[in-house]
């Protein structure tokens, strides 16, 4: 992975072939650019409302999620949820964002707009996880988060 002067993340590929005389050379280069990185704006928001997860405040989290987020789960089960999934993986040690995708539309939500941020994360007892979110503008025009996924 590979990060430019302009925040552009990419994954970059590098092959290469061995010739008939046993040294290998390149033989072809590929960098495939990563969707659009978030405004900062919203990746700032985001990291914010995850370091509310990070630090164990699940009823902040919930209170501070979109309305459509608070009618898929009550703030108990939200609580209960990431007290099993999320406390056992301990504290954060490095997390970055690695993608982000803006959208009108996504199944089962509301009308957009809408933007995906992914991030690869870190954790004291996990080597490596992927965290999704999506953060969603409310109907009340501000951006907050409607949706949490760690693998």
């Amino acid at each position: 992975t590979t990060r430019y002067e302009q925040p552009v993340p990419a994954i970059e590929t590098l092959r290469h072939t061995r010739e008939t005389d046993g040294t290998w050379r390149a033989s072809s280069y590929f960098a495939k650019l990563h969707a659009t990185p978030a405004p900062s704006e919203i990746a700032r928001q985001t990291e914010s409302w995850l370091h509310l997860i990070d630090d164990g405040r699940y009823p902040e989290s919930w209170a501070a999620a979109s309305s459509h987020f608070k009618k898929a789960a009550s703030e108990s089960q939200w609580a209960t949820a990431l007290k099993s999934v999320r406390a056992p993986l301990g504290k954060v040690r490095e997390r970055h964002l690695t993608s982000s995708q803006q959208l009108e539309k996504l199944p089962g939500a509301p009308d957009g707009p809408h933007t995906i941020l992914q991030f690869s994360t870190h954790f004291e007892n996990k080597p490596h996880a992927t965290e999704t979110v999506t953060f969603t503008r409310d109907s009340d025009g501000l951006w907050r988060a409607s949706g949490y996924l760690i693998k």
